[in-house]
């Protein structure tokens, strides 16, 4: 029996009149530069939004008034050899052969490899340091030779 090739599942468009794309982009506007917003539901007490959850408030609000699809979703903490490949912008075998050789730390489910977020995270930074360093010495000795740089 043929399998069915994976398609693609993108969230629909928001159908929102003229009128309600401009409340919500007034209310984005309103929002953003405020440093206390406060949500009110009916006739209840006005409830304290956490200052952490306004980038994410503002960013729904900004592609709602654009009428484009909008997902809230929560944080994998665990990630697959793609997922990591994916977010790196390497291929897959290099991520597994970065786990092999120690560089970034990932555990072995069955026959699967699996990678922490925070553990990611941390080889990021410790990539991106190594980069910046090795550019620095770069331009450092580019100017002992006069290379003009």
């Amino acid at each position: 029996m043929p399998t069915k090739p994976y398609r693609y599942r993108q969230s629909e468009p928001l159908d929102l009149s003229v009128e309600e794309r401009v409340a919500v982009e007034s209310l984005a506007a309103r929002a953003k530069g405020a440093s206390l917003v406060r949500i009110q539901v009916g006739k209840g007490s006005p409830i304290l939004v956490p200052k952490a959850l306004h980038a994410q408030i503002f960013a729904v609000l900004r592609l709602a008034a654009e009428g484009k699809p909008a997902s809230v979703g929560g944080v994998a903490l665990t990630l697959t050899t793609q997922q990591v490949a994916e977010r790196l912008g390497v291929s897959r075998p290099h991520v597994v052969s970065l786990i092999e050789s120690g560089k970034l730390v990932g555990t072995k489910v069955g026959t699967h490899r699996r990678v922490q977020l925070k553990d990611l995270e941390v080889y990021q930074s410790r990539e991106t340091a190594s980069r910046s360093k090795a550019l620095t010495a770069l331009m450092r000795r580019s100017r002992q030779l006069g290379l003009g740089y």
